[in-house]
């Protein structure tokens, strides 16, 4: 017995050590794996504040305006001197200046900027500075939140309050799902972060609803989880690498849906693809509907906005179509836009002047008062469409808004390839009202109503909906 007890005890205490080793080892992975410390205000405020900074900016003379002051914040994001801002607070600056929380003005360069987000970075000539971390997850409603920045002509300010809201926006396009708030900013808040309790970026605040009437207690700020990707993006390429579809796309109202005979009483067309694109090569169509993408259904141009906002160029994207007759369904490999900050990124190329020369004998009059170019027997049509020759005054064409020069692409749905197809298509469309894909100099098309009587509805005339030109 004696033996025994002694072979145990001399078990445990050679264990022992290997025990508190493997203690030591999950306690610091637990501490490694903990959720950072949440604090309390006074201590996150003092903690943060040395990261945020007021930007001071000069901008350029414009419309006759003379040069003037804007004013903004900012967040350091690297230590090196990176500071991460909104791009309205520096556009079309002469010289801009950071502010440091010790006083200290630096004159900074725009390193980089993304339209699209209404992001910047810029740049200081200092090192080792203090940063803040973008938290990497998003934030849930009723999260406190906390506010840092420049307000109007005021030094740091700090405000408190929950998220409100996920996922706004301004409008259907709008691709930036913002984090709504309700602590207080103001002009100059503008770039600042909105931190969580641990003192982590849940956000860039950008606008607030009426600038007019300052804070009303809705704020907007774009996420971290996106402004992060954008501030990756553009350090190390210099721009933010999106997949490109080379798609036009118009949201449909209720009104245009019903004329165009679809069942959902909100919709996307795509109205134009651009030549030799990756949705061109597909077979993707102008008059096709966008029912989904990745799977994803799209019933506004946001929907679809905020699936490429997040696609990297060489990625597959699935497009489900509502095509007249049938549905189809495409795999579209994104690439990158033809080039940055090039026109084709807002739509596709822009037409050559579709104006008629003075000595083109006008074709057949369309009973809604319109004429249209005839083709010439065995000539090759330069461009798909129907021109317009002209348009009489008084005429139900001319008060929907169609005019001398419009290119005709499709009715309704159905492509026009030439005179003689338009009439037979506009034939057989006895509707009181026209939905006609239009094409005018210089511009994207869109749909247009034109009604069939002299006294339609005002409300169904012309252009109903919105047209995107954005990289799709």
């Amino acid at each position: 017995m004696a033996y025994r007890s002694c072979r145990l005890l001399l078990g445990f205490l050679l264990g022992l050590p290997i025990c508190v080793a493997l203690s030591v080892a999950d306690a610091s992975r637990a501490s490694s794996n903990r959720a950072p410390q949440t604090l309390e205000l006074p201590a996150l405020v003092r903690t943060a504040a040395p990261a945020v900074v007021g930007i001071e900016a000069r901008l350029r003379p414009f419309c006759g305006r003379s040069a003037f002051d804007a004013r903004g914040s900012g967040v350091i994001v690297r230590s090196d001197g990176v500071v991460l801002t909104n791009l309205h607070v520096v556009r079309g600056a002469q010289t801009i200046a950071v502010r440091m929380h010790s006083g200290a003005l630096l004159a900074a360069e725009l390193i980089a900027t993304d339209a699209r987000t209404d992001l910047a970075l810029l740049r200081v000539a200092a090192d080792d500075l203090p940063v803040l971390r973008f938290a990497p997850e998003a934030p849930e409603i009723g999260t406190p939140v906390v506010a840092l920045g420049t307000p109007l002509t005021y030094g740091l300010s700090a405000t408190a309050g929950i998220v409100s809201g996920l996922g706004r926006s301004y409008d259907d396009v709008d691709p930036i799902p913002y984090v709504q708030h309700d602590a207080a900013i103001n002009p100059g808040n503008s770039g600042g972060p909105l931190l969580d309790m641990q003192g982590r970026i849940l956000g860039i605040n950008t606008a607030i609803p009426d600038p007019a009437t300052h804070d009303i207690g809705i704020a907007l700020a774009i996420p971290a989880t996106m402004a992060s990707r954008v501030t990756a993006h553009l350090l190390r390429y210099g721009h933010v690498r999106r997949g490109w579809l080379g798609l036009t796309l118009q949201q449909l109202d209720p009104k245009l849906t019903q004329e165009l005979g679809l069942a959902a009483p909100h919709a996307v067309a795509i109205v134009a693809v651009a030549e030799r694109s990756p949705a061109d090569l597909a077979g993707v169509r102008p008059g096709d509907i966008l029912l989904s993408t990745d799977g994803q259904p799209v019933a506004t141009l946001r929907d679809h906005a905020r699936i490429m906002e997040r696609t990297a160029p060489g990625t597959a994207v699935r497009l489900t179509l509502d095509r007249p007759g049938a549905q189809r369904r495409v795999s579209v490999r994104a690439v990158a836009p033809p080039m940055p900050n090039h026109p084709a990124q807002h739509g596709p190329r822009r037409c050559r002047d579709a104006s008629v020369p003075p000595s083109l004998p006008p074709g057949p009059l369309l009973e809604f008062g319109a004429l249209f170019q005839p083709s010439i027997p065995g000539a090759r049509p330069a461009r798909p469409g129907v021109v317009l020759a002209a348009v009489q005054p008084g005429k139900a064409a001319a008060r929907s808004g169609l005019r001398a020069g419009d290119v005709i692409l499709a009715v309704g749905r159905l492509p026009v390839s030439d005179p003689q197809t338009l009439q037979r298509l506009l034939d057989a469309d006895r509707n009181d009202m026209l939905v006609l894909l239009v094409q005018r100099p210089s511009e994207g098309p869109s749909y247009l109503v034109v009604p069939r009587q002299l006294e339609p509805d005002p409300a169904l005339l012309g252009n109903v909906a919105t047209v995107v030109r954005g990289p799709y």
